[in-house]
């Protein structure tokens, strides 16, 4: 029954979020959209984190895009039946609907909820450049493991747990690349751009060992169908290539954009880099968490 493989409690997560977030998040009127501070506390306490169009498109398409990766039958083909499909599907959870979701939050959300002593402490260290790469890296090399394969595919509940690291790894990376949450020490534009070619490089390093490999290297693939018509190798050829081009277009994409972005706004005479009151706030409110309260 073609219902049975759709993943009902995804479907339903994903139009909960989607329902929360049109709840408290409202599109931005032409003339407010300048000054969204303002606008904000203006605003119910339930719709205090208005959003422009463009975000907004950016967070549906997100959810849309990860509902299918995660809920539809494709995930059963990715999690049983193909490497390529296999690979594909966690490349473009963690390097395509990740980072819409992301875009499409509103800043003042972002800052509110990374604003207590731990959360902000624990990601302001993960959001460094070191650590953000050895997260993402580390969990892209660990779900390319034959032992985390079979596993995924012979359990649901680790096939949901693997996709949920995916996406947090996946989050590392990009909050660190799109400079999204408050603070002002972050990574300038050209480090950003470092950063994104690195990325680019080291996570899907281990797809040349399924281009070269000369034996199939996932028993639980090898007895299905592949695609085209392909051998178990072939299609680990494929998977490794595709997997390589397709996060090499994102980002080293998302890195010429943002060279782009910083010349579009020299020429016109506005910061590349502006410090924006939310990056001070969250500076005076860890000075004042460091600080000994007097008696």
């Amino acid at each position: 029954m073609v219902l049975a493989q759709f993943n009902i409690v995804s479907i339903l997560l994903a139009l909960l979020i989607v329902f929360g977030y049109l709840r408290t998040c409202p599109i931005l009127t032409a003339q407010a959209s300048g000054d969204l501070d303002s606008t904000a506390c203006s605003l119910p306490k339930r719709h205090r984190y208005p959003v422009t169009r463009r975000q907004r498109s950016f967070f549906l398409s997100g959810v849309i895009l990860g509902a299918i990766l995660t809920a539809s039958p494709l995930n059963a083909l990715a999690a049983h039946d193909d490497v390529t499909v296999y690979l594909l599907d966690n490349v473009t959870l963690t390097l395509v609907a990740t980072p819409l979701v992301l875009l499409g939050l509103p800043k003042a959300w972002i800052a509110r909820v990374t604003r207590p002593f731990v959360i902000d402490r624990v990601t302001s260290f993960l959001t460094r450049p070191i650590p953000a790469t050895i997260v993402f890296s580390g969990t892209f090399f660990l779900s390319m493991l034959t032992p985390i394969v079979q596993d995924q595919a012979e359990s649901a509940l680790v096939r949901s747990g693997l996709q949920v690291v995916l996406i947090a790894a996946g989050m590392t990376m990009w909050l660190t690349a799109l400079r999204l949450l408050p603070g002002v020490r972050q990574l300038s534009m050209v480090g950003r751009i470092v950063f994104l070619f690195a990325q680019s490089l080291l996570p899907t390093a281990p797809t040349f060992i399924l281009i070269f490999a000369q034996h199939p290297l996932y028993p639980v693939f090898i007895h299905h169908a592949h695609i085209f018509g392909l051998s178990a190798v072939g299609d680990q050829e494929l998977a490794g290539a595709l997997a390589k081009i397709l996060s090499l277009f994102i980002l080293w994409g998302t890195a010429i954009i943002l060279i782009l972005r910083v010349s579009s706004d020299e020429e016109r005479g506005h910061d590349p880099e502006p410090i924006l009151w939310s990056d001070v706030e969250r500076e005076f409110d860890r000075i004042e968490k460091r600080t000994p309260k007097s008696d």
